[in-house]
């Protein structure tokens, strides 16, 4: 994992590493299979270099900016984003369409705050297609209210949504209610569920 390629298809998630210590070497390996643009934030710069991960742009407050330089030195060429004062994620993203990608992987706490991190990424799907890896938990955006997906016995979900939770239906299930915003969902076979809702909300699935 000590590089990749230069060529790829921006079709391909980025993934943007956003916060540290929210996946494991393992882990971040599988996300880098097929060479994504790799954006880091300066917090999780060290974890990034640790891994000796080849990365593309490294995002920074402008006080940190000689720090960053140094510290990417030996991977050049390297992107230097500097950020502003605030809405600093949304102008990474604004960057990252900019450059036609469609969507990414975004490394960063989505359970800190009562999910508010998934709450702010709402309104800026429409820059990206998002999804959140946090702490062995894959969250995924449906826009829709719409979500089906086949899963084995055992298989745990959980469903954020801020509005109105999803409705199941399919495979035999148990249903948690954690909070005015999450439920846990433990499937008791193997099959298809369906969640539906008027609103939209997130899946998050064990990764």
């Amino acid at each position: 994992m000590s590089s990749h390629h230069i060529v790829r298809d921006e079709q391909e998630p980025a993934l943007l590493l956003w916060q540290p210590g929210q996946l494991s070497f393992e882990q971040a390996g599988q996300l880098l299979e097929w060479s994504p643009r790799v954006v880091v934030h300066q917090p999780a710069l060290q974890e990034a270099l640790t891994w000796g991960i080849k990365l593309d742009a490294v995002c920074t407050a402008p006080g940190d900016m000689p720090e960053v330089v140094a510290a990417v030195e030996h991977q050049q060429p390297v992107s230097i984003l500097t950020l502003p004062g605030h809405n600093a994620l949304q102008a990474v993203l604004q960057w990252l369409k900019d450059k036609q990608q469609a969507s990414l992987y975004l490394i960063a706490d989505a359970s800190a705050d009562n999910f508010l991190l998934l709450r702010q990424l709402e309104p800026l799907q429409q820059l990206a297609q998002i999804q959140v890896i946090s702490q062995g938990w894959r969250y995924s955006y449906f826009k829709l209210g719409q979500a089906q997906k086949w899963l084995p016995t055992s298989s745990i979900l959980k469903t954020i949504a801020f509005d109105k939770q999803p409705l199941l239906s399919g495979a035999e299930a148990i249903l948690s209610r954690q909070s005015a915003v999450l439920q846990h969902i433990a499937l008791q076979q193997s099959g298809i569920i369906q969640l539906q809702s008027e609103t939209p909300f997130w899946v998050a699935e064990d990764i």
